[in-house]
């Protein structure tokens, strides 16, 4: 009776050794996690398990604990072949009982016994009765501890050390830790709208396209705005993507906003979930999100009674933010904070963090913030390009909506210089700064074509419809034209090179796309001969600076 606190001492002592060892083996596995053999050699176990009815989050737990069960027998295997019995072993003072040579082939065959059978499982019950256990008696290689100072010192400190390390190795998948994002969350003020404001100044401009409005006074500023598109050829098939050229006549340059692509961010929640098994703990709504599917929360056709309310609620979308932003705040210097407010499974962080930051460009590492424009919440990415030539704009801000599942990525793209920031900020504070947006809706705003709502967005809008009445592309082009030329004449008033070439690119684009539906449509009359070959004339006078033209002394 009197040797069984010994055993139980050493038992306590060996099991924390093996633990060590499966943390140190965590390491591995996450660092491993930046390369594609592996990941593959992963996915191919999540199958496996999913392939025996294993839900998809066992599925990936129980792969998990394989491969990091394999990487522990095979570091135990080759530290075993150099020092006799496992680093933590050496660490814990369990040493080999034979001699120098046999020690290390022994504690080597002990080793690969435990990735044969997992006969570690078996220890704790067979050493409360015995010092051997049974792969030691197989390998004829017997664990024996021999108590130091220097061993009861430093373990309880290496072990700690580990554990961190084990904590934030996810950090290391693509090194993370020195992957260059930086964090500065702020929010961006709204446009200041007080008792001395005239508001006959103001103006609606909503867009279907950007899926919102804003209510500003965009006339009574330097800034106008010029309707373009892309016109780009993807799978042998047309694409036609509107966006916004965003022109500053005092400072005469200009930046755009594009609307680059529609994502769910119902797949950051999925992949959140599927590798946090606490998910349901720390993100009680997002996992009620998650249980209600995607479909509960599509997109909606609108009607004036929504307002402009989320289909998230509140709480959920806090969640979403505090889940977003603690994927990117999260580093070594703040493990700690994060695993207390977050839990200890970082790696779903990482998941999350390397998902958004995929869906920008990934040359220049951006910094990262969350701003509030209008009645939404963005995730921000700012990058700065070195230019090419004159022409290309170097600065880019990525704005991703984050209180909805039905988001986007819209991009504002400017130059470097004092005046390319002023013109931003000028923009952001008058037209961003005043937006309401309607994510989670469609046909939010009335389609009729009126000459008093008429903006650079309705060209946006509709222009590129197919479908369009015949009076109301009529109108549409009448409109158009008269939008372009009173641009034009002030262009030619102020000799703005950069505005006329603006144009210019834009008025073919225009014509390009009335030609293509023509030919496109069978109903060719809708779309007139007559407006390609008035915006002929009107590309051509600003090609050749004439002012009579525009009507221009």
């Amino acid at each position: 009776m009197g040797q069984l606190p010994d055993n139980m001492n050493i038992l306590i002592i060996r099991l924390i050794a093996w633990l060590t060892d499966f943390l140190i083996a965590i390491v591995f596995f996450n660092y491993l996690l930046s390369f594609d053999v592996f990941i593959s050699v992963r996915e191919e176990i999540i199958q496996r398990f999913v392939d025996l009815s294993f839900s998809e989050t066992n599925s990936n737990i129980w792969s998990n604990i394989c491969l990091i069960y394999l990487l522990t027998t095979s570091w135990r295997f080759y530290t075993s072949i150099i020092f006799g019995r496992s680093f933590s072993q050496l660490i814990f003072g369990l040493k080999n009982k034979e001699g120098f040579i046999w020690s290390r082939i022994g504690g080597g065959l002990r080793s690969f016994l435990e990735l044969i059978f997992p006969l570690s499982l078996t220890d704790p019950f067979i050493l409360l009765k015995s010092k051997k256990t049974i792969k030691e008696t197989l390998s004829a290689a017997p664990l024996i501890y021999k108590s130091n100072i220097l061993s009861k010192l430093i373990a309880p400190i290496i072990f700690i050390g580990v554990l961190l390390i084990a904590i934030g190795s996810p950090l290391l998948q693509n090194m993370t830790f020195v992957d260059g994002v930086e964090i500065a969350f702020s929010k961006v003020k709204l446009e200041k709208i007080d008792n001395r404001t005239d508001f006959s100044k103001f103006k609606h401009y909503p867009s279907e396209s950007f899926k919102m409005s804003s209510f500003s006074a965009i006339k009574d500023s330097n800034l106008v705005f010029i309707p373009s598109f892309e016109i780009t050829r993807e799978k042998n098939k047309k694409r036609i993507r509107p966006y916004l050229v965003i022109h500053d006549l005092e400072r005469e340059v200009q930046g755009d906003m594009r609307l680059k692509r529609r994502f769910s961010l119902y797949k950051v929640i999925q992949i959140a979930s599927k590798y946090d098994p606490l998910f349901h703990i720390f993100y009680p709504e997002l996992d009620k999100v998650i249980n209600r599917g995607v479909q509960y929360y599509a997109i909606k056709k609108y009607d004036s009674s929504y307002g402009d309310n989320k289909l998230l609620n509140p709480i959920a979308r806090e969640e979403m933010k505090k889940l977003i932003q603690s994927s990117f705040e999260i580093s070594f210097q703040t493990l700690l904070s994060n695993v207390l407010s977050g839990g200890p499974f970082i790696s779903s962080k990482i998941k999350v963090r390397n998902l958004l930051l995929s869906l920008v460009d990934s040359t220049v590492a951006p910094t990262v913030d969350m701003v509030t424009l209008g009645n939404y919440n963005f995730l921000r990415f700012k990058q700065s390009f070195e230019s090419i030539d004159d022409s290309t704009k170097n600065y880019k801000e990525s704005y991703i909506p984050i209180e909805t599942l039905n988001s986007s990525v819209i991009t504002l793209e400017w130059g470097t210089s004092v005046k390319d920031a002023l013109a931003r900020e000028d923009f952001k504070k008058r037209f961003l700064g005043a937006s309401k947006w309607f994510f989670d809706y469609s046909s939010v705003f009335e389609e009729s074509i009126e000459e008093e709502k008429f903006s650079a967005f309705t060209i946006l809008d509709h222009f590129s419809d197919l479908k369009i009445e015949s009076n109301e592309r009529e109108n549409l082009e009448k409109l158009t034209f008269s939008y372009f030329f009173d641009l034009g004449g002030d262009a030619m008033k102020r000799g703005d090179t950069t505005l006329i070439n603006s144009l210019i690119a834009s008025s073919n684009r225009l014509i390009l796309l009335n030609n293509y539906a023509r030919v496109k449509i069978k109903e060719k009359d809708i779309f007139s001969q007559k407006f390609s070959r008035l915006m002929g004339n009107l590309k051509d006078a600003l090609t050749t600076k004439n002012k009579e033209f525009f009507e221009v002394k």
